[in-house]
C-alpha cells in the first residue's frame, strides 16, 4: 500500500509499504477508467497499485507484486494497464502480463543495462 499527499515538493513522496531495496522506477497510467501505478525496485520486484479515485483519499491499493530475474531499471505501461514493458539490469527488454506477473514476451536484449523505456502516443514502446 502506498500513501500519497498532494504537494509541490518532489522529495515528499514516501511509500507506506516497505521495499527491501531502493526504488528504481515509478510509472503512471492516468487514463480512465484505470489510474494504475507500477513501481520497480533493485530487489527485483515489481509492484502495481490502483491510485485513489477520490481527491480526498490518499491510500493506494496494491494490485499485485511479483519478482523478476534481474532488477528492472525501467518500466512503462503499454496501451492498457494490463501489460508492462520493462528494461532490466541484464539488458533484457520484456513485456509482463500484470494480472499474472509472468513474462508475456521477451522483446530484445542489449549488451548493457536498459535504463529507459517509454510509451509513445500511439502505443509504441521505445528503449
Amino acid at each position: 500500500m502506498l500513501s500519497f499527499v498532494e504537494t509541490t515538493d518532489p522529495s515528499f513522496f514516501t511509500p507506506a509499504s516497505t521495499f527491501e531495496d531502493s526504488i528504481a522506477n515509478i510509472c503512471w497510467f492516468p487514463q480512465e477508467p484505470s489510474t494504475a501505478i507500477a513501481v520497480s525496485s533493485w530487489d527485483s520486484k515489481i509492484t502495481t497499485y490502483e491510485a485513489p479515485q477520490a481527491r480526498n483519499s490518499d491510500i493506494t491499493q496494491e494490485i499485485i507484486s511479483f519478482s523478476t530475474e534481474y532488477p528492472c531499471l525501467a518500466l512503462c505501461y503499454m496501451s492498457t494497464p494490463d501489460y508492462l514493458a520493462t528494461g532490466s539490469l541484464d539488458g533484457t527488454i520484456s513485456t509482463y502480463e500484470v494480472a499474472t506477473g509472468r513474462v508475456f514476451r521477451t522483446v530484445g536484449k542489449h549488451n548493457d543495462a536498459v535504463q529507459g523505456i517509454y510509451r509513445g502516443d500511439v502505443g509504441h514502446v521505445f528503449y
